[in-house]
């Protein structure tokens, strides 16, 4: 199933969250209907294509901040722990709330009615985090595209705006499938197109430029930022409910994670450790930036522009429909209602690429502020609620392994990343204003 298809599935799972069963007093389960069931092969690829994105592309210079010895061993070590937390992820949902297909109809059926509200507005301000982090991607890519101009980053921003104005308005993104699926493929060609740019260029040797096998010098909270950032590019598990509801046989759940596991985890590993061999400490966290200026440079950047358009358009729908249901839950919302919210949800983006017009700073905030509880606070308190309420015995492995993920590392990567990424801002903010011009 498409990737567009997905999403607007996603959106008709959240608007059931708001729908209280009259018998229950909690969300009404959505009924899957999709005649197309999928076999588990294709939804390991898509966890791939849904998971895999800009994220990547800040990893060389995650490893750059960490050495290679930690910046690899973590990117290996939260590729397994995703795994792990969404197979048990998976088997809560197959053995206790087998309908399911939001984080949010979770928290309602295994926590409390206050706590499935908190999730389904926490998961909406996810979804709009993720669109000033594609303006701010956006604009990036057309600076490094056109590098021999010298228009304000504001400007460009503008520009993103005006390219998405018009199709924001339209209402369902099933006719543009196709571009969706493209869009999709595209990020993996990328990768591909920097590396062998970065490595057929004679200017880029790795004589040229330092590299450290432990952490470089500098402040414990300066190191951990990074960490913040794989987490960033692993975070993506609210997805897998609904994707798992489409699949043929949802008890090969683990064997479809598994496999998109095992593509995406040796991807990561391998751009993070070529892209920092390559480039040493002078990798941007922008990797596309790095690029030599010439034809290369213009249609990578341009191809990510393409893809990173097309991603919000995906991820805005949800989130417009969402808050069109908030506003008036019993009729779908006019025309002009649907103006406003998705033209306002566009201009609060832009807004914040603006204030916060660092790629690092703002994947390291998301990545700890929604990342890190998307990631390692719900499967295991969902895995561990379940099998409680269900009086089941729980694995000691499975046990101790959610205990370190929701009382140790959870708080920890929560806590510690949030302070990190902002005193990394503020030091940023102490050399560039929000809404400069020139930010080189």
């Amino acid at each position: 199933m498409e990737l567009g298809e997905l999403d607007r599935k996603r959106s008709d799972s959240y608007l059931a969250d708001s729908k209280p069963d009259a018998a229950e007093g909690i969300p009404t389960e959505h009924a899957h209907q999709n005649p197309r069931q999928t076999h588990w092969a294709l939804t390991g690829l898509m966890t791939v294509g849904m998971i895999m994105g800009t994220g990547v592309l800040a990893l060389p210079a995650a490893v750059a901040g960490l050495g290679y010895v930690l910046g690899i061993l973590f990117c290996l070590l939260f590729g397994i722990l995703a795994g792990y937390l969404g197979i048990i992820l998976g088997e809560t949902r197959l053995r206790f709330c087998p309908n399911v297909t939001s984080y949010a109809q979770l928290s309602y059926r295994l926590v409390s009615e206050k706590f499935g509200n908190f999730t389904r507005y926490a998961m909406y301000l996810n979804w709009w985090s993720i669109l000033p982090l594609y303006m701010l991607t956006t604009i990036e890519s057309f600076r490094a595209a056109f590098y021999w101009t010298n228009i304000c980053y504001s400007v460009w921003g503008l520009l993103a705006m005006g390219l998405l104005i018009v199709p924001i308005q339209m209402r369902s993104y099933h006719s543009i499938s196709y571009i969706v699926a493209i869009s999709d493929i595209s990020v993996i060609v990328i990768i591909v197109l920097i590396l062998i740019v970065l490595g057929a260029e004679g200017q880029n040797t790795p004589s040229g430029f330092k590299h450290s096998v432990g952490p470089p010098t500098g402040s414990f909270l300066s190191r951990y930022g990074n960490i913040s950032t794989i987490i960033f590019a692993y975070q993506g598990q609210s997805v897998f409910l609904e994707m798992m509801s489409e699949m043929k046989d949802k008890r090969e759940w683990p064997k479809a994670l598994w496999l998109g596991q095992s593509v995406m985890v040796p991807t990561y590993i391998l751009t993070a450790a070529i892209g920092y061999y390559l480039l040493g400490d002078t990798v941007p966290a922008f990797l596309p930036a790095a690029l030599p200026n010439n034809g290369a440079k213009v249609f990578i950047n341009l191809l990510l522009a393409f893809h990173v358009l097309v991603a919000y358009l995906v991820h805005n729908q949800p989130l417009s429909q969402a808050i069109e249901a908030i506003i008036d839950p019993k009729i779908k919302a006019s025309r002009f209602v649907h103006f406003v919210v998705s033209s306002s949800i566009l201009l609060s983006a832009y807004i914040v690429a603006n204030l916060i017009p660092f790629f690092e700073q703002l994947v390291g905030i998301i990545g700890a502020a929604f990342g890190s509880p998307i990631l390692l606070m719900y499967p295991p308190l969902f895995y561990l609620l379940g099998m409680k309420s269900a009086g089941e015995h729980i694995p000691k492995t499975h046990l101790i392994i959610c205990g370190l993920c929701l009382f140790v590392l959870f708080p920890f990567t929560f806590f510690v990343g949030v302070a990190s990424a902002f005193e990394s801002l503020a030091e940023k903010w102490s050399r560039h204003r929000p809404f400069d011009c020139d930010l080189s």
